[in-house]
């Protein structure tokens, strides 16, 4: 009977000693989430359901780790409402504490599985961007070096949200995760974005 009670003792122990889940950047469902080295996050959210008739829903985070160790953010979505909330990190994802976001037009039929504000997303890419960036307008080619002309090849377009992987001076290495699962990689030029959040 004295080694089932410290036995159980020592799974206790043990279940309560374990490392905290870290944020990492990546892909959560429609979540684009970036972390910066010193724990502040960016990141996008867009999802549509339906075919003949379609509903979305878009917002972009920001936010900065709190003393309990959650993320406090703000929203703000593509029609103007501003929202403020949380994110956590769980074993299989990310958790958004977002009051309100059900009542934004499309993001109540378009979320998944949101109960009393808080919607759960699991992670479905690594990433290892530290910020995210808009393309502003037309057309970037990404180049296969910071110092490589703008010629011709693979490009992102104008509102598409790419992760930034390194800064080379006015040049950014980017990664664009597409919705098929693949990544394309290349540099920009930071004229040629603005900063997420910005809608």
């Amino acid at each position: 009977m004295k080694y089932a009670a410290a036995a159980t003792m020592l799974m206790a122990t043990a279940a309560t000693s374990a490392p905290p889940v870290a944020l990492q950047s990546g892909l959560y469902e429609g979540m684009m989430l970036a972390v910066a080295p010193d724990g502040s996050v960016t990141g996008a959210f867009r999802q549509e359901r339906g075919e003949a008739v379609t509903r979305s829903c878009a917002f972009t985070i920001a936010g900065a780790r709190g003393l309990t160790g959650q993320v406090m953010i703000q929203a703000r979505t593509h029609g103007g409402t501003r929202l403020r909330g949380t994110l956590r990190p769980t074993p299989a994802g990310i958790s958004l504490d977002l009051p309100g976001v059900s009542d934004v037009p499309g993001c109540g039929d378009v979320l998944p599985s949101v109960r009393a504000n808080v919607v759960e997303l699991d992670r479905t890419a690594p990433g290892n961007w530290s910020t995210l960036v808009r393309v502003a307008r037309g057309r970037a080619v990404l180049r296969p070096t910071a110092t490589g002309r703008a010629a011709r090849g693979p490009y992102v377009v104008a509102g598409d949200v790419v992760g930034v992987i390194a800064r080379r001076g006015e040049m950014l290495h980017v990664a664009y995760p597409s919705s098929g699962g693949r990544e394309s990689r290349g540099w920009i030029s930071t004229r040629e974005v603005i900063p997420v959040p910005a809608s």
